[in-house]
């Protein structure tokens, strides 16, 4: 495969992936926040960082993406990978220069992504998306 096309591919699994992540943050965020526009700044703010180093590191670790078409093992390992760099973009949110300092409240928000149950949910719908978007772009026999 072509540098262009795995480039190509990382970019578009970057982008469902983030997309999937986005929509499950939306959907964890309390009702009535205090600042709505800063609260969802930092919940798709948290996936976005995610998937910048996803690209980063699919771009400087080629392998990654394996053959350079998204088949089973990808549609697993891929959602892993992210979520650990879900995992990382949370701790680089949260993480304060000095440990007299406390998390801003709007920040507060960013620990909804060390949660066992939004990260399950978000891994899970990565695979069955990727699983989904692999059946359809299989080429026919």
């Amino acid at each position: 495969m072509k540098g262009g096309d795995r480039i190509n591919l990382a970019f578009a699994i970057a982008f469902v992936l983030y997309a999937t992540s986005a929509g499950v943050g939306y959907w964890q965020i309390p009702p009535n926040p205090e600042n709505r526009f800063e609260s969802l700044a930092v919940v798709l703010g948290v996936p976005a960082t995610a998937s910048l180093l996803f690209l980063l590191v699919s771009t400087l670790v080629p392998s990654l993406l394996g053959p350079g078409r998204l088949q089973f093992p990808l549609t697993i390992t891929l959602p892993l990978v992210y979520t650990v760099m879900n995992i990382v973009a949370t701790r680089m949110w949260t993480t304060m220069s000095s440990v007299i300092l406390e998390l801003p409240p709007v920040l507060a928000l960013a620990t909804l992504w060390h949660r066992p149950a939004t990260l399950g949910i978000a891994f899970t719908l990565q695979i069955l998306v990727l699983t989904l978007w692999a059946a359809v772009k299989r080429p026919s026999r």
